[in-house]
């Protein structure tokens, strides 16, 4: 399976090439990769 990590992660890594902020400091954009995550767990109910 393919996927991203979890954005609030990657904006509170303050990284300035991973979080693109405005000139006032909002984020403009968040700039992610995709990673292989291995495995997949499915719960339900």
């Amino acid at each position: 399976m393919i996927g991203t990590c979890l954005i609030h992660k990657e904006v509170n890594a303050n990284n300035p090439a991973t979080a693109i902020r405005n000139p006032d400091g909002t984020i403009a954009y968040v700039n992610t990769t995709y990673a292989n995550s291995g495995t997949l767990a499915a719960d339900g109910f």
